[in-house]
């Protein structure tokens, strides 16, 4: 018989260098029916070490309040912990408080986005995806160009679903316009 496999930590979603301070939001966030889907994101490392980021959370919703008094780092993890909400409307009060942040553990959280199907969400992240490059999206992508890969792939099929008689060309779908940016920063051309 095969052994159980271990549902990961929410911990994990985040460097190690950070892990007290996710058990300090843990310990603030609502604690009934706090669970996670078994897979994550991608297979995602920063400086080569593996985060497991899910790909939702079941938590409901915290008290926007209570977060809003622990230390900013405190605040920006269990924003990022909350981009993976299962409910829309959540994800999108929580993506309004990291989307300007520059800090390469976010933005796995934002990129992430430009994979999904919710329009007005997809639309928000590119319209802060333009511009000059933001050195912690560049850091991250180059240790996850797979992940880059695989978010094109799926906002391409997402595209093809459910926004093709917006978008006709998938070049003008928001989402492809902010990945093919994101590819420009990576390679070093900005200009646009």
């Amino acid at each position: 018989m095969e052994a159980a496999a271990i549902q990961p930590d929410l911990t994990e979603a985040f460097p190690e260098s950070l892990r007290s301070h996710v058990r300090e939001v843990l310990g603030v966030v609502p604690t009934s029916a706090q669970r996670r889907s078994p897979n994550d994101i991608a297979a995602i490392t920063l400086y080569g070490k593996p985060l497991r980021i899910p790909a939702r959370i079941y938590h409901p919703e915290p008290d926007w309040r209570a977060i809003d008094s622990l230390p900013a780092v405190e605040q920006l993890i269990a924003a990022c912990l909350y981009t993976r909400h299962h409910d829309g409307y959540v994800r999108q009060r929580a993506l309004e408080r990291v989307i300007a942040i520059d800090e390469t553990w976010v933005a796995p959280f934002v990129v992430q986005f430009l994979g999904e199907y919710v329009l007005e969400l997809v639309t928000r992240v590119a319209a802060v995806l333009t511009g000059p490059p933001r050195l912690a999206f560049v850091t991250f992508l180059r240790e996850n160009p797979g992940f880059l890969d695989l978010t094109t792939q799926r906002a391409t099929s997402y595209w093809n679903e459910y926004h093709r008689t917006q978008f006709w060309r998938r070049e003008d779908y928001p989402a492809v316009v902010a990945l093919m940016t994101l590819r420009r920063w990576l390679s070093g051309d900005t200009a646009a």
